[in-house]
């Protein structure tokens, strides 16, 4: 049935056998641990709450599933995870009283100015007296609190013009690093302060030494010069000297600080939060090459050419004063020792070279700015295409195309090259004229001055201070200048940095769509027959007038709305042809995508994982293990300077939730796990001791960027067992099992089969027995394959598109769903693929 949904009633999921024996062939619990019936679980009601900041609080929902009979007293802590000094400790009780299932407790928001991606806090619960057996903690007794951001980087500057968005970004460094500026701002007070030490000591020397002169001519011959001259200059040589030690040690704690450093990392991190989280618009908008750029080159600018630049300029600026003050004194003291008017007007010279470099700054920063933007898309060009080309160097060199590869590459380049050139060649000529202008004026002051000493207007003295002054004056105009003019390429990174920092995330888009998913949730729930006693938190997946229009790169189109629910305990097959849609409807079910009307929703407290043919995995680098070392420990991760991120280990207990008493236990827990699965023994080894003792463990494995030195089966085989290993209660396959082969995949399907049903792994002894089974969350798995073998073994099974040449069922049809066509080409044409019209603004619904 094509163009609708039919629903048929969901596979009712048999409770389990009596015995407390395990499956032989899957490993998991018939029954496991059978607990008193007046047992209850209390845990979190949801995985995660989200609020943004203006928010006054966040409600945080505790639930207790099973009996309702007794009073149970609960403790509940907030932990810092990178709140930093905006971070409050709170800390509280609560108390479910007989006949309560839930209990809400609030948890303040603190809302601020500054940028940040988000803020997190987890929240942890325990009993506050053992229960007896009247109640025990399940397996969501910690949940993570998430404060979005809605500040804009930087600084909320929403002009575009270079001077807000350069005073935004030094605002948003200054309020992150504020002690650290102070100091800094102090310590580059100290070249403007030797600079007027040095030339008074310079000044006394001269006077010093001309009284020295005066006073040997007058001395008979045989009479010596008195000492008190000679002291004077040795004492002033060592003052210099002293002067100079002190400025070096001022640089040197300026350099303490580490000011460009933190300011570097941090933003990097904020890339790092944001890059992590962007739904599809933003990651056809921000490839992986062009975010490269961004953190590494265009960071580096904006830290360099305007967060450390705003010191360097602070220190000039304060130089500026000072020399500027000391020609004044100068002219004046001349001036007033010879009796002429004209060392006053000289002093004004400094000001007409002031001038000239604001007013070249003026004309000349706009064009820069303009130039180094168009020059910092032209980079990321050949770097977006140098990435790209990397991910295809297998094919590339297969196919021998290596050459034509290059010869693009060398053409993008070339654009790159010419548009550094124009921006380089307009800075050189800027810089040029910014030097011009205080070499053109302190000839004039040099001609000048040495008329005045020939005049009697100014001492020989008088002369070389201040010329020495002016000379300097001009100099330090032209270094504030540049480093003014410089900021014109650290404005444009910071511009890009803002594009992608400004991103929307998924959990942005998620927690906005709350709101519009509960009133389509209510109005689901009025056309339900009974609908007073509907629970959104029943173990179930609701999907409801689900469509979708994406207008990125990807041009995916669900035509026509899907309709169905699917129960706990369900194993569910999606069956379409090739190029229907089937794993963007997976997708769209773990809300990677945003659908343009309709939603679907699952239980709060579900943790849901996707996974597809595009297997991940970290990888880790040889060459920086050569020192490394096994540590037993609380984590027992491998223990070196390098991170462990690359081992077998690392990759199997990414994002296990279950915190394990012991870790030994769990290690053989876990290997248990992969036998199971039906990994190969050369990867885990015969037995555990060759899996997990010793250094030369097969658990310490460096695997290769995303697994590359395993084989196909031992990657997807280990997808999976990473899942189990998160505590998954809604696991989306796409395509995941296409690379077993038909007798694998059976196998994995059957224990994933059982898993849905009872609920938990029986070789996770540990974490199975933790929880009584009946209280234990319901699982749905949900998958898509072309091994036809594989349809039998699902409970339910979702047609997309009316094609059946896909997957062969042997099921009837009364057990299907049939949905409608789902394409990722627009332009499919037929009765059972239609497209809808260009969705608006005001129609765009979130899940």
């Amino acid at each position: 049935m094509v163009g609708s949904a039919k629903v048929a009633p969901d596979t009712q999921v048999p409770e389990a056998p009596a015995s407390n024996g395990v499956s032989k062939s899957t490993g998991v619990t018939s029954k496991v641990n059978p607990a008193p019936a007046d047992v209850a679980i209390v845990e979190f009601a949801a995985v995660e709450y989200l609020a943004f900041e203006i928010e006054p609080e966040i409600a945080v929902t505790i639930a207790r599933r099973g009996p309702t009979i007794a009073r149970i007293e609960l403790d509940w802590t907030k932990s810092d995870v990178n709140f930093g000094k905006y971070y409050v400790p709170e800390s509280g009780h609560a108390t479910l009283l007989p006949g309560e299932k839930s209990v809400t407790i609030k948890i303040k928001v603190q809302n601020n100015d500054d940028y940040n991606v988000e803020s997190l806090a987890d929240v942890e619960l325990k009993f506050s007296d053992p229960m007896e057996k009247k109640a025990l903690l399940g397996d969501l007794i910690r949940t993570r609190v998430v404060v979005l951001n809605e500040d804009t980087f930087p600084s909320n500057v929403t002009s575009k013009a270079i001077l807000p968005v350069v005073k935004g970004f030094m605002l948003h460094n200054y309020k992150l690093f504020t002690d650290k500026t102070h100091w800094g701002l102090f310590y580059r007070l100290f070249p403007a302060l030797n600079f007027l030490a040095s030339q008074f000591i310079m000044q006394h020397m001269i006077l010093n030494i001309t009284n020295a002169n005066a006073a040997h001519s007058k001395l008979e011959e045989g009479d010596e010069i008195p000492a008190e001259y000679d002291s004077m200059t040795f004492m002033l040589a060592a003052l210099f000297l002293v002067n100079f030690l002190i400025g070096y040690k001022a640089d040197v704690e300026f350099s303490k600080l580490k000011l460009g450093g933190l300011a570097t990392k941090a933003l990097r991190c904020a890339v790092m939060d944001t890059v992590t989280q962007l739904t599809p618009e933003g990651e056809d908008a921000f490839d992986v090459g062009r975010v490269m750029k961004i953190a590494d080159v265009q960071v580096d600018l904006a830290i360099a050419t305007v967060w450390m630049a705003c010191f360097s300029m602070f220190a000039n600026i304060c130089k500026l004063g000072v020399i500027f003050a000391f020609i004044i004194f100068t002219a004046q003291d001349q001036a007033r020792l010879n009796g002429s008017p004209v060392m006053n007007y000289m002093a004004l010279i400094p000001f007409l070279m002031l001038g000239s470099n604001l007013m070249l700054f003026e004309k000349t920063v706009a064009k820069a700015s303009s130039l180094n933007t168009d020059a910092m898309e032209a980079d990321d060009a050949w770097s977006s295409f140098m990435v790209q080309a990397s991910y295809m160097r297998q094919v590339i060199t297969t196919f021998r195309k290596g050459f034509i590869v290059t010869e693009k590459f060398d053409n993008i380049h070339k654009a790159c090259n010419a548009q550094n050139f124009k921006a380089n060649t307009y800075a050189m000529q800027s810089r040029w004229v910014a030097n011009l202008i205080p070499t053109a004026f302190g000839s004039v002051v040099m001609a000048l001055a040495g008329y005045g000493v020939s005049r009697g207007m100014m001492t020989v003295g008088g002369f070389v201070v201040f010329v020495g002054a002016v000379n300097s004056f001009g100099p330090t105009t032209s270094a504030i200048f540049m480093d003014a003019f410089n900021m014109s390429k650290g404005y444009a990174g910071i511009v890009k940095l803002a594009n992608l920092l400004n991103s929307e995330t998924r959990r942005k888009q998620l927690h906005r769509g709350a709101a519009r998913r509960k009133r389509k949730m209510a109005a689901y729930t009025k056309t339900l027959n009974d609908a007073a006693n509907f629970d959104p938190e029943a173990p179930k997946l609701i999907v409801n007038d689900l469509t979708y229009i994406f207008k990125g790169q990807q041009n995916s189109t669900l035509a026509e709305p899907m309709n169905f629910e699917i129960r706990g305990g369900n194993l569910v097959m999606i069956k379409g042809g090739a190029s229907i849609g089937k794993k963007n409807v997976l997708r769209l079910l773990a809300r990677h995508f945003i659908p343009t009307t309709g939603f679907v929703h699952y239980p709060s407290r579900w943790r849901m994982r996707y996974m597809d043919a595009t297997i991940l995995f970290f990888g880790g680098d040889m060459n920086k293990l050569t020192n490394a070392r096994f540590v037993g420990g609380e984590d027992g991760f491998l223990k070196s300077k390098a991170e462990s991120m690359g081992t077998l280990e690392y990759n199997l207990k990414f994002g296990a939730q279950f915190k394990h008493p012991d870790h030994d236990q769990w290690d053989r827990e876990i290997f248990d796990l992969c036998v199971l699965l039906g990994v190969s023994k050369e990867l885990i080894g015969k037995d555990y001791n060759e899996f997990a003792v010793g250094p030369n463990a097969k658990k310490l494995t460096l695997i290769g960027l995303h697994g590359e030195r395993l084989s196909l089966s031992d990657r997807a085989l280990c997808t999976i067992a990473r899942a189990l290993l998160s505590s998954v209660d809604l696991l989306l396959m796409s395509n995941v099992f296409d690379v077993m082969g038909p007798t694998l995949a059976m196998h994995v399907l059957s224990i994933l089969k059982t898993y849905a049903r009872e609920r938990a792994m029986r070789c996770l002894k540990t974490e199975s027995d933790s929880t009584p089974q009946h209280l234990r969350k319901q699982k749905v798995i949900i998958f898509s394959t072309r091994l036809s073998e594989l349809g039998p073994e699902a409970d339910r099974i979702i047609h997309l598109g009316g094609d059946d040449d896909d997957v062969h069922d042997a099921k009837g049809a009364d057990d299907d769903l049939s949905i409608a066509s789902f394409s990722t080409r627009s332009n499919r044409t037929g009765s059972n693929r239609t497209v809808l019209p260009p969705v608006t603004k005001k129609d765009q619904m979130f899940m």
